[in-house]
């Protein structure tokens, strides 16, 4: 478990969401111990399981039909793929020909 200054979470608040992700945070204030940072699903299976709204996943059952239904279209489709090269290509030149207009 990381343990982490109630300053230094302030200060760098993304990374201590990044860390939670992974482990537990213990939040220290003047060197004793004041909070435990974790992620839901490490909440999941315990008695404070029944205060959250703990899912399976991070996506909802809509967004789970919009990813499958474009899923299914590309194997049904493969002609709609745009290979990487040919995207970055395009952006490439749109971008050269978005500098070049204000020069």
């Amino acid at each position: 478990m990381q343990v982490i200054t109630a300053k230094d979470a302030k200060l760098r608040f993304g990374e201590l969401l990044d860390t939670m992700q992974r482990e537990p945070v213990l939040v220290t204030k003047n060197k004793r111990p004041v909070g435990v940072f974790l992620s839901l699903k490490d909440v999941k299976g315990t008695h404070l399981e029944h205060l959250f709204d703990v899912s399976e996943d991070d996506y909802n059952k809509l967004d789970k039909e919009k990813i499958q239904a474009a899923l299914d279209s590309l194997k049904t489709h493969p002609e709609q793929v745009t290979a990487m090269k040919n995207v970055h290509e395009t952006a490439m030149q749109k971008a050269r020909a978005l500098v070049a207009s204000h020069k």
